[in-house]
């Protein structure tokens, strides 16, 4: 039987959920030593065992273990700063 309410832990993983199209700042690989990266989150997904994951999508490119990476997978604990109110530019035909 599902319970009535959500817990306290499903409501923070909705909340870590809602990041695509925003911008974060974050550490990739705290084990391996951190390597800081930006970027715009173009999907997320709950791991088995109820974490979460964001794909990255990189302003920058970083070379890892001999090869240049564009997009980095990033856990919730991992992620350090989210832009809420970014700033875009759009192109208007006039």
């Amino acid at each position: 039987m599902r319970p009535m309410f959500p817990s306290a832990s499903n409501l923070a993983n909705k909340q870590q959920l809602q990041l695509r199209s925003l911008l974060v700042y974050g550490l990739w690989l705290l084990v391996l030593g951190s390597t800081p990266v930006e970027g715009v989150v173009t999907n997320s997904r709950v791991k088995f065992g109820g974490k979460v994951q964001h794909n990255v999508d990189l302003y920058f490119p970083i070379t890892m273990f001999g090869e240049e990476r564009t997009t980095v997978l990033l856990d919730a604990s991992e992620v350090a700063f989210v832009e809420y109110e970014s700033t875009t530019a759009c192109e208007f035909d006039t």
